[in-house]
């Protein structure tokens, strides 16, 4: 039974625990585990947190697409007002790192 976008809730069962586990323990996705249960996203993050199981880390982008996204940083560098907004920016980020106090510096990152 193929549920369409806007579909009533179900109730988890037995079985369907049972395959987020499984397919968590592969590496799986949320996404990719809601598809197998013909669930959304949110609907399995909710019930993973809910068994106690964190959240899949991200495997990054493979080499050949972070190869593309280096490629565009450098053009949009090239440029020259998208370069001037983002040196802004930098700019602006960097002043203010430089007016807060180093004690007050710290307890940002903790």
């Amino acid at each position: 039974m193929k549920r369409g976008h806007y579909r009533k809730w179900a109730p988890w069962t037995a079985q369907d625990d049972l395959t987020l586990r499984k397919m968590w323990r592969q590496g799986s996705y949320d996404r990719e585990i809601g598809k197998a249960l013909n669930r959304t996203w949110q609907e399995v993050g909710i019930r993973r947190r809910a068994l106690g199981m964190a959240g899949v880390k991200y495997r990054g982008h493979p080499p050949e697409v972070r190869e593309k996204i280096r490629a565009a940083d450098f053009e949009r560098w090239k440029n020259q007002e998208i370069a001037g907004r983002m040196r802004g920016g930098l700019d602006k980020g960097r002043a203010t790192w430089m007016a807060t106090p180093p004690s007050e510096r710290i307890r940002s990152f903790i």
